[in-house]
C-alpha cells in the first residue's frame, strides 16, 4: 500500500511540474495562444492519473509558434477567416479514441466533454462512422478515414466542429452560431430558386486530387469522381425495416476543399448528420453518399452557385451513372449572404439539386436543411405562411422566457429559422424534423417540437420513399438539350 502511495505521489509531483512547465512555455506566446493553456491543461486533467477513464480524442495540440507548412498555415488563416468561428486550435488526433464505447475530448474554452457512443457504422474501406451522446445530453458525430476525422458536437447550447486539416492534425473549433450566415438570401427568402435555368460555362476537365488514402479516381468519359465506399450491413438500409436508400453525388469547387480539408470526410460527415435526423425523428430513411466529384469553378453567390450545378452536365452524367437521387454542391464565398439554396419545394428526378456553403456544412447541418425543401418541407410558421406544398410541412422554434425573468430557452429544428433570440443566448438547430408527437430533452426540460403547423417529419416520411426511386430515372439527356437549346437561342439571337 506504502509503494502505492509513493507511486501516486510521484506522479502527481511530475503532473504539477507539467502544470508549471506548461503555464510557463504560454506566458511568453501571443496572447490568442492563451486558449492552448487551458486547451492544454484539459488534455492533461482528462488522462493523468485516470487510466481507467476513456481516451481523449485529442492527442497532442499543434503549437503554432513553432512555424507550419504554408499550405497548412492558409487553410488554418482560411478557418479562421470565418465570422462564425469563435475559437480554434489545431491538434493531433487520436483515432483509436473512437473505437471504444465512450471517450472525451477537450474543447478550446477548456471544458472536457465526456461522450458515449450509441451506435459505430463500420464501411468496406475501413472507415468509420460514430454516433453518441455527451453526458451532458447533447449530439456528437464523427466520421473517419485513414484517420482523416470530420464531426459536429452540440452541448449546452454551445456547438463544436472537428475539421480535417492534413492527415493527422485536425482543429476543433468553436462555433457562434449567432454569427452564421442566415439560411437563405434576401432574393430567395423561402429557399428555392425554380427559375434558374440559362446555362453558364463551367470547365470540368480535372479533378484536384483532393482525396483521402482509401479513395481512388474513377472516371466516366471525360468526368472523373470518387466513389464512396459502401456502408456494411451495420450501417446499411436493408437492416432496417421498411427503409429505403437515397443516394447524394456531392460536387464541390476547390475552395470549398481548401476550408474543408477532406472533402470525402465532410461529406460522408454531413451525410451522417442527415442519417442521425432520420433516426432521431424515427424515420425509416437511410442516406448514402454515392461519391463526390469537382466542380471546377467558384461562386459568390448561391444563385451562380445553384445554376452552375444545375446546368453543367458533368455532375447529371455522373449522377446517372451512379443512380443518384440527389446532387449537392458544396461551395466557398468570402462574401456569402447564406448558408444554401434548394432548386424546389417537392423535388422531381430532374430538379433534385441543391447547394450549400462550407461553413454551414456541417456547424448549420444545411445538407439536411436544404434536402428537407427538396422533399417539400418549409421554414418555421411565423417565417413562412405558405401551405403549399403541405400546409403541416414547417419548421419549429422556441422561444421562452426563462423563471429568472432574464434570460430565455432558445432552440429551433432542422427547417426552422432561430428563434430570434437575444445576442449571446444559445440557439442550437437541433438534429430532429418538426413533430408535434415527439419531446425532446434540452438545457434539463421536456420541450414539444411541434404542432398542427409544424410536422415536418410527416413530410419527410410521405416524400423520402418516391425521392429513393429518382435515380432510376436517367437526365443527362435534359441537360444536353438545355445547352444546345441555349446555344441554338444564342446564335439566332446573334
Amino acid at each position: 500500500m506504502n509503494a502505492l502511495g509513493n507511486w501516486v505521489r510521484i506522479l502527481t509531483l511530475k503532473y504539477e511540474i507539467l502544470q508549471m512547465h506548461w503555464i510557463t512555455w504560454h506566458m511568453k506566446a501571443l496572447p490568442r495562444l492563451a486558449a492552448h493553456f487551458f486547451f492544454g491543461i484539459a488534455i492533461l486533467s482528462s488522462t493523468t492519473l485516470c487510466f481507467a477513464q476513456p481516451v481523449n480524442l485529442v492527442e497532442t495540440l499543434v503549437p503554432e509558434t513553432l512555424g507550419l507548412d504554408k499550405g497548412i498555415s492558409d487553410r488554418l488563416k482560411l478557418i479562421r477567416k470565418s465570422k462564425s468561428v469563435k475559437l480554434a486550435i489545431a491538434f493531433n488526433a487520436r483515432e483509436s479514441a473512437l473505437l471504444s464505447d465512450s471517450m472525451k475530448i477537450s474543447t478550446p474554452n477548456g471544458k472536457v466533454l465526456s461522450l458515449v457512443r450509441s451506435r459505430l457504422e463500420t464501411r468496406t474501406k475501413g472507415e468509420l462512422s460514430w454516433f453518441g451522446k455527451t453526458s451532458d445530453g447533447g449530439d456528437a458525430t464523427f466520421y473517419s478515414t485513414g484517420g482523416q476525422i470530420s464531426g459536429r458536437i452540440v452541448n449546452q447550447g454551445k456547438v463544436y466542429e472537428v475539421r480535417n486539416v492534413t492527415n493527422r492534425m485536425h482543429v476543433l473549433i468553436e462555433i457562434d452560431t449567432s454569427l452564421l450566415p442566415p439560411e437563405h438570401s434576401a432574393s430567395h427568402p423561402d429557399g428555392s430558386a425554380p427559375e434558374l435555368t440559362s446555362p453558364i460555362q463551367i470547365d470540368e476537365n480535372e479533378h484536384d486530387g483532393l482525396k483521402d488514402s482509401s479513395s481512388s479516381v474513377e472516371s466516366v468519359g471525360d468526368f472523373k469522381y470518387i466513389r464512396a465506399s459502401s456502408a456494411s450491413a451495420s450501417a446499411s438500409a436493408s437492416t432496417i425495416s421498411g427503409a429505403s436508400t437515397i443516394d447524394v453525388l456531392v460536387a464541390y469547387t476547390p475552395q470549398a476543399a481548401q476550408y474543408l480539408g477532406n472533402i470525402n470526410s465532410a461529406s460522408q460527415a454531413a451525410i451522417n448528420l442527415v442519417n442521425e435526423s432520420f433516426t432521431n425523428s424515427g424515420v425509416n430513411l437511410f442516406a448514402n453518399l454515392a461519391g463526390t466529384t469537382l466542380l471546377n469553378a467558384e461562386f459568390s453567390k448561391s444563385e451562380e452557385a445553384l445554376l452552375g450545378l444545375y446546368t453543367a452536365p458533368g455532375p447529371a452524367i455522373l449522377r446517372d451513372y451512379l443512380k443518384a437521387d440527389a446532387i449537392i454542391l458544396i461551395a466557398h464565398s468570402d462574401t456569402k449572404k447564406d448558408c444554401g439554396l434548394a432548386k424546389t419545394f417537392g423535388a422531381t428526378p430532374t430538379t433534385a439539386f441543391a447547394m450549400v456553403f462550407d461553413e454551414c456544412l456541417i456547424a448549420n447541418m444545411s445538407m439536411t436543411h436544404e434536402l428537407g425543401h427538396l422533399f417539400g418541407a418549409r421554414h418555421d410558421f411565423g417565417n413562412d405562411q405558405t401551405n403549399w406544398p403541405y400546409a403541416y410541412g414547417h419548421g419549429f422554434s422556441i422561444k421562452k422566457l426563462k423563471q429568472n425573468q432574464l434570460d430565455y430557452y432558445c432552440l429551433h429544428t432542422i427547417m426552422s429559422y432561430p428563434a430570434g433570440c437575444p445576442a449571446f443566448t444559445p440557439d442550437p438547430r437541433i438534429n430532429y424534423w418538426s413533430d408535434p408527437q415527439r419531446t425532446v430533452n434540452l438545457y434539463g426540460v421536456n420541450w414539444v417540437i411541434g404542432d398542427f403547423n409544424s410536422s415536418a417529419v410527416s413530410v419527410v416520411r410521405l416524400a423520402g420513399p418516391a425521392f429513393a426511386q429518382f435515380g432510376e430515372t436517367q437526365i443527362a439527356s435534359i441537360y444536353i438539350k438545355r445547352m444546345i437549346s441555349a446555344v441554338t437561342t444564342i446564335l439566332l439571337l446573334d
